[in-house]
C-alpha cells in the first residue's frame, strides 16, 4: 500500500528504523517507571507516526508543498524550537 510514496517525501527505510527506535525507547522508558502496560508503550511508539504515511500516501503532492513551505520558514520554526516547541516534519524533503 505504501509503495508509491515518492521518495522526495519518505525514505522507508529510516521510517521504518525510526518507528522501531521509538518503540523500543518507550518500552524500555515504560520499563523503567515500573509500568505494566510496557508493550502497549512499545506499540505507541512503534505507530506513533503512522499518519504520516496516510498523509504521504494520499495527499503526497499537498504534503510536499507544506514540507517545502515548512523549509522556508526554517528560522521560524528553529526559534519556537529554542523555546520548547518543535514541529517534527521531517526536513530531508526534496525542494528542488
Amino acid at each position: 500500500m505504501f509503495k508509491n510514496i515518492p521518495s522526495s517525501l519518505l525514505n522507508m527505510r529510516f521510517f521504518l528504523q525510526h518507528s522501531l527506535a521509538c518503540g523500543i525507547v518507550s518500552r524500555l522508558l515504560a520499563a523503567q517507571k515500573n509500568m505494566r502496560q510496557t508493550e502497549q508503550m512499545f506499540t505507541a511508539g512503534l505507530l506513533h507516526d503512522l499518519g504520516r504515511l496516510i498523509l504521504f500516501h494520499l495527499f503526497s503532492d499537498e504534503t510536499l508543498g507544506a514540507l517545502r513551505h515548512r523549509l522556508k520558514m526554517k528560522p521560524a520554526c528553529t526559534r519556537r524550537r529554542k523555546s520548547g516547541w518543535a514541529a517534527t516534519m521531517p526536513t530531508s524533503a526534496n525542494t528542488s
